[in-house]
């Protein structure tokens, strides 16, 4: 009897080893996260988004990536974009992918006060989440809080001022004026009109830059020369003797329908000697 009951409890015991044997063993879902937002800046219609996610899979087998759902939340600029992304592609064990895609932030231009706004922000909040889509696993979500950098209308400078000694009583001014394209990429511009001033009084008023193409980062410089004497400018010469000339210039850049103003003060120290 005693044999009987030792085998069974031993026939138990394998039974149970075999159960323990034949269980499934749990293993981590893949990690997703997003790695890197950088900038892909190529108009004035919209901010690009380059969103880099990087996918480690921790399993013992390749696991399969189907595709990323995103959406990008820009509040009020552009509310909320969404999109897929088509992967269909495996990560082999302990190693890390990386996936990317690129998100376009259209600037409504309709609204010209409105689409103003938006430049002179500089850069636009955004909010980016989704998940990546594996076979056999489900999807797996991501999040992250950045921002993307708005493009600039071409700026136009006082690059440099001078003044030097004409005759007895006059003085010859030159202003060094620059159109600036601080873009990654080329702009044309429609055209430029500003004003010289002089102690308040208008000295110059003209158009420039009409059609000029920009390309990345580049500039066009004018020159503006003219001589400050009684007879032209009346009253200049007791001006002049504070030693300082004061000047101002003023107007408005246009691009595709837009325009930006802008109003550049200054002096220049006269050596009256």
């Amino acid at each position: 009897m005693m044999k009987k009951v030792m085998l069974s409890m031993a026939a138990l015991a394998m039974v149970g080893c075999a159960t323990q044997q034949a269980a499934p063993v749990a293993e981590d879902p893949p990690a997703v996260k997003v790695d890197r937002l950088f900038p892909q800046p190529d108009s004035l219609d919209a901010s690009k988004l380059a969103v880099k996610v990087a996918i480690y899979n921790p399993r013992s087998k390749p696991v399969r990536l189907i595709d990323i759902t995103y959406e990008v939340d820009t509040k009020e600029v552009a509310g909320v974009i969404k999109g897929t992304v088509p992967i269909d592609s495996a990560v082999d064990p302990d190693q890390v992918a990386e996936a990317e895609f690129v998100v376009e932030i259209p600037f409504d231009k309709s609204d010209a006060a409105a689409y103003m706004a938006i430049l002179a922000r500089e850069t636009v909040p955004l909010e980016v989440k989704g998940q990546a889509n594996f076979e056999g696993v489900g999807a797996v979500p991501f999040t992250r809080v950045g921002a993307v950098a708005t493009p600039s209308l071409p700026k136009f400078i006082v690059h440099d001022a001078q003044a030097a000694r004409y005759g007895k009583e006059g003085i010859d001014v030159t202003f060094f004026l620059r159109l600036i394209n601080e873009n990654a990429f080329t702009v044309t511009v429609g055209e430029v009109d500003y004003a010289l001033e002089i102690y308040g009084k208008k000295l110059k008023e003209q158009q420039a830059g009409i059609g000029t193409t920009l390309v990345a980062g580049a500039a066009q410089e004018f020159e503006v020369s003219a001589v400050l004497e009684e007879k032209t400018f009346p009253g200049v010469t007791a001006q002049l003797k504070t030693g300082k000339l004061q000047y101002r210039v003023l107007g408005t850049v246009s691009v595709n329908d837009v325009e930006e103003e802008f109003a550049h003060e200054g002096e220049i120290d006269l050596d009256m000697d």
